[in-house]
């Protein structure tokens, strides 16, 4: 049986352990009970793409490119790794709004006029951050808000990555 190329396998690994860190934090209360907790906690969901990339490119480097990456082919795994988990990210976060944990959005905006009022913020100011969060809570707009965070996030990390891991291109010497 042929084995699952590293991008498609590190992929489905980055988009479903995601996926199953949030369902994790929906099943311990983090997103309706505990919001305030569930605040820093989704934080911890990022290291999973992080990590996840980290190893990615670093198979890569050791095991089908014999110990040589150039930034480039850092980015292309990264590329390859993001358009598949962040199309399953966006595709649990479609599920999660709408059937699993359809009052979410709700509980975020409680959350947030809890938080307006601790702040002292009052009235016609109020009134508009409200409207700003209410529009950007809006699930056509999550689900755009998604994706492109996701997928720039992990470019983004898997450029940092990719600098770390590139090979310093050789020097000849002399005697050569």
């Amino acid at each position: 049986m042929k084995r699952l190329p590293l991008e498609v396998k590190y992929g489905l690994a980055i988009g479903l352990g995601t996926s199953a860190y949030i369902l994790t934090e929906y099943v311990l209360g983090l997103h309706s009970y505990f919001i305030a907790l569930g605040r820093y906690t989704g934080y911890f969901a990022m290291m999973i793409p992080i990590i996840g990339l980290y190893i990615a490119i670093k198979d890569k480097k050791e095991f089908e490119l014999n110990q040589e990456i150039t930034l480039g082919q850092a980015l292309m795994v990264a590329l390859k790794v993001n358009v598949i988990s962040t199309t399953i990210i966006t595709a649990f976060w479609a599920l999660y709004f709408t059937v699993i944990h359809p009052d979410f959005i709700t509980y975020g905006l409680e959350y947030t006029k809890t938080l307006l009022v601790q702040e002292g913020i009052t009235g016609a100011q109020y009134h508009q951050k409200l409207a700003q969060y209410t529009a950007s809570f809006q699930l056509k707009n999550q689900l755009v808000f998604i994706p492109i965070g996701t997928f720039t996030t992990g470019m983004v990390v898997g450029l940092i990555i990719g600098i770390l891991h590139r090979s310093k291109p050789s020097i000849p010497t002399s005697g050569q």
